[in-house]
């Protein structure tokens, strides 16, 4: 198992105040999430994409999405519930 260390400065700006033993309950949490979501980002740098066509409301327009996107089996939204059709 390879480890990665993260040092963008945001990250290690929130990890300093998560380890600070003043750090109120409250902050704690919400630090503890916001690392989860920027370490989510760079676990998932690489994810391969593809070129889609989706309708904007103002006209139709290449963009880039997730190959998982289209995937069956990607259709939680990791709460327990379906997707709607925007994921």
């Amino acid at each position: 198992m390879s480890v990665t260390e993260v040092r963008h400065p945001l990250v290690q700006h929130k990890l300093s105040y998560l380890r600070d033993k003043d750090t109120p309950t409250v902050h704690f949490r919400k630090l503890v999430e916001e690392v989860t979501l920027l370490l989510t980002y760079e676990a998932t740098k690489d994810l391969p994409t593809e070129d889609v066509e989706i309708e904007t409301p103002l006209e139709r327009a290449r963009s880039r999405a997730s190959r998982a996107r289209r995937s069956p089996s990607a259709r939680s939204c990791g709460r327990g519930s379906a997707c709607s059709t925007a994921c």
